[in-house]
C-alpha cells in the first residue's frame, strides 16, 4: 500500500510539473494526425497532378521544375536502398492487407485515399517511407514553431504553446486544391531557418538552409529575409561573409540540380500571369475577398508596436512572393506562401493571444510553464 501511495504521489507531482506539456502534446498529436490525413487525401502523394506523380518524383523522371525538388525523393531512395528486402516485402504485404480489409468493410472513412495513394502491390514500401518522412517533417514544423515562439516571445507561455496549434491548422487553409510531397518539408525547414536566424545559431542555420535549397528553389526567400533582417545589425565584414556563404550554398545546389536533370522535359519557370489575374487580382472586389483581406490585415497588424521586429521584417517578403505567385503560380495556389507562413502564423497568434488576454490566465502563468519554456529555448 505505501508503494502505491508513493507511485501516486510521483505521478501527481509529474502531472503538476508537466500538465501543460502533456495537454498540448496530446493536442499536437491529434492535429498532426488530422493534418497528415488531410495531406494524403488532397495529394495522393502527388498523384493528383500528372506532373508530380510519385513515381516520377521518386525516380527523378518527372518534368521540370518539379524534378528539382529532390530532398524527400532523395531521402526515400536512400532509406529504400538501406532497407533489407524482407522488410520491404513485409511492408508491401501489410499495406495490401489493409487495402483489402478497407475494400471489404468500407469502415475507416478516414482512409479513403488508401487505394489511390498506394496503387501498386509490389511498390508500397517507398510510398510508406515518403509518408513517414512527411509526417516527421510535420513534427519538425511543430517543434520549430515552439522554438521560434519561445525565442521571439520569451516568458509568454500562451504564444509558445498555441503557435503550433494554429500553425498546423493553417496548413489546410493554404493547401487548396492539393499538396505535393515537398510542401510539409518547406514548412519545417523554413521555420527551422527562421528560428536559427532569430537565435543566431549560424552553423545549424546553414545545415537547414542547405536542406531547404535541396527541397525547393523558393528557399531563396529565406536568403532574402536574412539579407534584409541583418542589414546594419551585423558588423559589415560578418554580414558580407554570411551573405556569401548563403549565396554559394544556394547557387551550388541549383547548378547541381540543373545539371543532374538537364535532359528532363518541361520548363524551369512557366508564366501563368493571364490565368492568375482573372481568378485573383481582378476579382478583388468580391465581398468574400474584401472580408478575407480585412481579416488578414487585422490579424497581422493588431497591437503592431508590440510585435517583434523580426516578424515585421518578414512582411517585406510579401511583395516579391506575391509577384512570383502572379507570374509563376496557379490560381488559388496559396501553398506557394509556405515559406513565409511561419512568420504570418506568429503574427496572427500574437494578435489572438493579445486580444483574448489568454496569456494572463493562471494556466499559462505557473512556475512549471515558465520552466518548460526555458527548456524549449
Amino acid at each position: 500500500m505505501p508503494d502505491m501511495r508513493g507511485s501516486l504521489k510521483v505521478c501527481r507531482s509529474f502531472w503538476e510539473r508537466r500538465k501543460l506539456d502533456i495537454v498540448f502534446i496530446s493536442i499536437y498529436v491529434l492535429l498532426s494526425i488530422y493534418a497528415m490525413l488531410h495531406f494524403m487525401e488532397v495529394s495522393y502523394l502527388g498523384d493528383r497532378y500528372f506532373k508530380t506523380v510519385f513515381d516520377g518524383m521518386y525516380l527523378g523522371t518527372t518534368v521540370k521544375p518539379f524534378v528539382y525538388r529532390q530532398l524527400v525523393p532523395s531521402l526515400t531512395r536512400a532509406i529504400v536502398w538501406l532497407t533489407p528486402q524482407t522488410v520491404i516485402d513485409g511492408v508491401n504485404t501489410w499495406v495490401s492487407v489493409i487495402q483489402y480489409n478497407y475494400e471489404m468493410t468500407k469502415l475507416p472513412v478516414a482512409l479513403t485515399f488508401i487505394t489511390r495513394a498506394f496503387p501498386y502491390a509490389g511498390e508500397h514500401y517507398q510510398r510508406v517511407v515518403t509518408s513517414c518522412i512527411i509526417y516527421g517533417c510535420l513534427w519538425g514544423y511543430i517543434w520549430a514553431l515552439r522554438r521560434l515562439a519561445a525565442e521571439l516571445f520569451p516568458g509568454n507561455a500562451a504564444i509558445t504553446y498555441m503557435a503550433p496549434v494554429f500553425g498546423v491548422l493553417a496548413i489546410s487553409s493554404f493547401s487548396f486544391p492539393f499538396q505535393y510531397i515537398y510542401d510539409i518539408a518547406v514548412l519545417f525547414l523554413s521555420t527551422a531557418c527562421y528560428y536559427c536566424l532569430a537565435a543566431r545559431k549560424w552553423k545549424t542555420y546553414f545545415v537547414f538552409f542547405f536542406l531547404a535549397c535541396v527541397n525547393k528553389e523558393t528557399a531563396i526567400f529565406i536568403f532574402l529575409f536574412s539579407t534584409i533582417w541583418f542589414f546594419r545589425k551585423m558588423e559589415w565584414k560578418m554580414y558580407v561573409n554570411f551573405w556569401v556563404v548563403q549565396y554559394l550554398i544556394y547557387t551550388i545546389v541549383r547548378i547541381f540540380l540543373l545539371y543532374e536533370y538537364i535532359d528532363n522535359g518541361g520548363e524551369y519557370l512557366r508564366n501563368h500571369l493571364f490565368r492568375v489575374l482573372p481568378g485573383d487580382l481582378m476579382s478583388i472586389s468580391k465581398y468574400d475577398r474584401i472580408l478575407t483581406l480585412s481579416f488578414i490585415f487585422i490579424m497581422l497588424s493588431y497591437k503592431w508596436p508590440d510585435k517583434p521586429d523580426f516578424l515585421k521584417c518578414g512582411l517585406w517578403l510579401m511583395p516579391p512572393m506575391y509577384l512570383a505567385y502572379l507570374l509563376f503560380g496557379m490560381p488559388g495556389e496559396y501553398r506557394v506562401f509556405f515559406d513565409i507562413l511561419p512568420l504570418l502564423v506568429m503574427l496572427g497568434v500574437h494578435t489572438l493571444v493579445a486580444a483574448s488576454g489568454i496569456d494572463r490566465a493562471s494556466l499559462f502563468n505557473q512556475p512549471a510553464s515558465a520552466r518548460s519554456i526555458h527548456e524549449n529555448r
